[in-house]
């Protein structure tokens, strides 16, 4: 089996971006880290098998004090599991870059929200800009010394309606600082989360594919024009009928949480785990009973809700959310919704 696995080795975050609930007033993160040691014994338990790694899907795994020598516990890996790091870019630093060339991983995702300063920090809660693009340049620098090509930098975006018109200049931004991709993805509206008083979702590019369409038309020419491969989410969503429900963690995968526990998703913690991946084999996660319960329950006609109306899945982009934010704004510019 090919699998689709996410791992975060903290649960903690260093920035308060408006679109996500860690910026919510009160919200107080567990701060739980997964122990160097126990991600050695993750590792070894995957060491026979194959697929596609994130380390790291909702936190910022940067944080973790032993991310150094996690990172280069991955080399062995290399060979047989494409793995990314997925980080807001903060704490990168000539260290953690030498370490992320040690690993062999093959991808490193930095999210900008924004080609400047100002709008990435309104956006993402934090002033480090200028720090992540002389970061992101002298990881760059460390491959080149090294003629290596790994891991591909890929600056990644959230397209919003407040930084939709911005995005294309975020390929100028991409040969700037050496980035071979520039991928984009769709608002996840967290309930509560805000945008200048309004409902975060009423920020979503979906409730305005025509414009979207045409800044996504903008980016695409701009990157054939310098090299920078382009990676966009559909520009309109789907009508419920045309919904193909398709996840690759949910069919041959799951996510490890920093404590071990495997759950089908980050969403859907509400569901008994499929056991922990620390005290259990890959194996008896894989073929529990559980697992096997949720996968059959996820195909048609018994699709859960939750899954239709997830915004991570390019098949789905949330119409739910999109059908409740453009209901909201029907009513007038007044109405709260």
């Amino acid at each position: 089996m090919n699998l689709s696995i996410t791992m975060d080795v903290t649960n903690r975050c260093n920035s308060r971006c408006k679109t996500c609930y860690f910026s919510l007033p009160g919200f107080k993160p567990k701060g739980k880290d997964m122990t160097f040691d126990e991600f050695r014994v993750i590792v070894g338990k995957l060491s026979d098998h194959s697929g596609r790694l994130a380390l790291s899907c909702e936190f910022e795994p940067l944080l973790h004090v032993d991310i150094e020598d996690i990172l280069r516990e991955c080399a062995p890996l290399a060979g047989s599991w494409q793995i990314r790091l997925n980080t807001n870019g903060i704490l990168l630093s000539e260290a953690v870059s030498r370490a992320l060339v040690d690993s062999r991983i093959a991808e490193i995702y930095v999210s900008l929200d924004a080609p400047t300063s100002e709008l990435n920090g309104e956006i993402r809660g934090n002033t480090k800009f200028d720090h992540i693009v002389r970061e992101v340049k002298r990881l760059n620098r460390i491959k080149a010394d090294r003629e290596v090509a790994q891991p591909v930098c890929i600056l990644r975006s959230t397209a919003m309606q407040a930084n939709l018109h911005e995005l294309p200049g975020m390929i100028s931004l991409c040969s700037e600082v050496g980035a071979e991709r520039f991928s984009v993805k769709h608002l996840i509206p967290i309930a509560e989360c805000e945008w200048e008083g309004r409902p975060i979702a009423e920020q979503s590019c979906l409730l305005c594919p025509d414009q979207t369409s045409a800044v996504f038309e903008l980016i695409r020419a701009q990157g054939k024009k310098r090299g920078v491969v382009v990676d966009l989410p559909p520009a309109a969503p789907k009508p419920p009928e045309d919904l193909r429900v398709q996840c690759g963690y949910m069919n041959n995968g799951f996510h490890i949480f920093p404590d071990g526990v495997c759950y089908p998703c980050v969403w859907l913690t509400h569901n008994e785990p499929y056991g922990n991946l620390i005290q259990d084999s890959l194996d008896a996660v894989l073929d529990s009973p559980i697992r096997k319960k949720t996968t059959e329950a996820f195909h048609p006609p018994h699709t859960p809700e939750g899954c239709i109306n997830c915004l991570r899945d390019s098949q789905t982009v949330g119409i739910k959310a999109y059908n409740d934010a453009r209901e909201r704004l029907s009513d007038g510019p007044s109405s709260k919704g």
